[in-house]
């Protein structure tokens, strides 16, 4: 076995990594608008350090957009894509799930349409696997803004645009939930838990969706001697388009996330583990409260974003719960 990577190796040196594992990359698509970074997501991929055994391209309710990549994924890169079109319900957990199934790898890999990985992603990604008891690894998530980042706008809640956010784990560490965007399971533990579930996932332009916090919990308690963790060297370039620049669409997302995490409690019993959130809330926002307030441009603007989207995702936790218990 290759020994754990150094912080420069991967990208510096490009070791090879000495792993009998292999992997599966899953990407899932249905917006015309972005065939331009599918097409950049895919080229990268196919120009890793370490080669996937295989990309799965799944197409979700788009016919135009199947038809259009059916023409232009020969040539992204040095590995085979096979286009797929999702064969469950609409939605992103259906065309993960269609991935899954189609995946022959050890290793399944999910990377969001519109992001862009390092040339070293999937190297530094797959050592963290050389620990048997890892059963999920999640990486980082820089945001690529569209327009240039608001004023305002945290770091504490990058998660709202789907990127890594001050507070999280550090490396190696155990972590709850991973970004979307950038994660990855054994394939083995997946087909045991049937994948996601696909009532608690996001479809069309909807921001409620919790199926990865869903099946991490899930695996948690299926695999309670497995463990899932954080490697922030594994990172993708995360695509923040026009509209979720917005305060709107800020105020919105943390809503969505507070009736996502509802919908999570009624899905998963005595789904605990929130000891994470539980200091995000009570640690690193006021700190961060505390340090916006004190230094740094637009500090007014971020200290009532940290404390509006506070708010806003407890209200919406509080109604999707109240809604669970009326119905």
């Amino acid at each position: 076995m290759a020994s754990t990577l150094t912080a420069t190796s991967a990208a510096t040196q490009q070791h090879s990594l000495q792993t009998p594992l292999t992997s599966s990359v899953v990407v899932c698509a249905n917006s015309y608008e972005r065939i331009g970074d599918i097409r950049a997501a895919l080229h990268a991929v196919g120009n890793q350090t370490v080669l996937p055994a295989e990309v799965l391209l799944v197409v979700d309710g788009n016919d135009e957009l199947f038809d259009r990549l059916s023409d232009q994924i020969e040539g992204l890169g040095h590995v085979p894509v096979r286009l797929l079109t999702n064969r469950h319900k609409q939605g992103l957990a259906g065309a993960r799930n269609t991935g899954v199934e189609e995946a022959s790898g050890d290793i399944v890999v999910f990377l969001d349409d519109d992001a862009a990985p390092d040339k070293s992603w999937l190297e530094v990604l797959l050592c963290c696997y050389e620990d048997s008891s890892v059963m999920g690894v999640g990486g980082g998530a820089t945001p690529s803004w569209h327009l240039d980042k608001p004023e305002w706008f945290p770091d504490e809640f990058a998660w709202v645009v789907g990127c890594s956010y001050s507070g999280m784990p550090q490396r190696g560490d155990e972590i709850q939930n991973l970004i979307g965007c950038n994660m990855s399971f054994r394939r083995s533990v997946l087909q045991d838990a049937k994948g996601f579930r696909e009532e608690a996932t996001r479809a069309d332009m909807s921001p409620l969706g919790s199926e990865e916090a869903e099946l991490c919990i899930r695996l948690g308690q299926a695999h309670p001697d497995l463990k899932i963790v954080h490697e922030p060297r594994s990172t993708v370039r995360h695509r923040v388009w026009r509209d979720r620049s917005t305060f709107r669409y800020f105020r919105r997302r943390c809503y969505a996330e507070g009736v996502s995490r509802a919908k999570v409690s009624r899905l998963v019993r005595n789904a605990g583990g929130h000891s994470g959130e539980r200091k995000f809330v009570t640690q690193t926002l006021p700190l961060a409260v505390v340090r916006t307030i004190r230094t740094g441009p637009g500090r007014v603007g971020k200290t009532a974003a940290v404390l509006c989207g506070l708010l806003v995702a407890s209200a919406g936790y509080f109604i999707g719960s109240l809604s669970a218990r009326l119905s």
